[in-house]
């Protein structure tokens, strides 16, 4: 529940670029190593579900400072991250002139 509320709360933002700072949000409980790579795999699983929103690269801020740029994500890709930043999709309707 807490990973959708953040994500929701990470979308929420007017600016296009949208950033989710993993490694505070996870730094904000106490549970086990487990329990945050169960988290990492929900958070993995909405995003993919939403990306449908977003621009198709996702780039990813290391602990060790390297970014990476990804169409898909994946638990692997950000066991070591530190940011997930993407940018919301600009889609033109009739509704938008």
């Amino acid at each position: 529940m807490y990973i959708k509320i953040e994500i929701l709360r990470v979308l929420a933002v007017k600016d296009r670029k949208k950033i989710f700072h993993l490694d505070n949000f996870l730094n904000n409980f106490s549970v086990s190593n487990r329990k945050k790579k169960e988290m990492k795999i929900l958070l993995v699983t909405y995003l993919n579900e939403l990306k449908e929103f977003f621009e198709p690269t996702f780039s990813i801020l290391n602990k060790n400072g390297n970014i990476l740029e990804t169409k898909e994500l994946t638990l692997t890709l950000i066991q070591k991250a530190k940011i997930i930043s993407f940018n919301e999709a600009i889609k033109t309707s009739p509704f938008n002139r």
